[in-house]
């Protein structure tokens, strides 16, 4: 009985064990890899549930890079529109005055 348990039941409760661990963090499911190795059809279940871990991880980090792209480009631009706003005319009237470092030239702006 404690062979079944050391070479089937206990990776399968590991596995368990990460499945549901990375579904309540999914954010964070590259951390819960099973280290495991084996060369039978346990091993293969193991890698596929390591690489859909990484999948998942993979799919939120560029989940996340989206969503601050957009937020920061939102930050710049009218959402109906899509044209520069305020905030993107300052940051750009504010390098204008700039040529390098500290040195600030003067320019005239028109606004109609």
């Amino acid at each position: 009985m404690l062979i079944l348990h050391r070479w089937v039941l206990g990776p399968l409760l590991q596995l368990r064990d990460s499945a549901l661990a990375a579904g309540a963090a999914p954010d964070r499911a590259g951390e819960f890899i099973v280290t495991a190795v084996r060369q039978d059809e346990l091993g293969e279940l193991i890698m596929a549930h390591n690489a859909m871990l990484e999948r998942v991880a993979s799919s939120k980090r560029r989940d996340h890079e989206v969503a601050e792209e957009r937020k920061r480009f939102l930050t710049r631009h009218d959402p109906l529109t899509r044209l520069p706003n305020r905030a993107a005319l300052i940051q750009y009237v504010d390098g204008l005055t700039r040529i390098r470092g500290d040195v600030v030239r003067n320019v005239s702006l028109l606004v109609i």
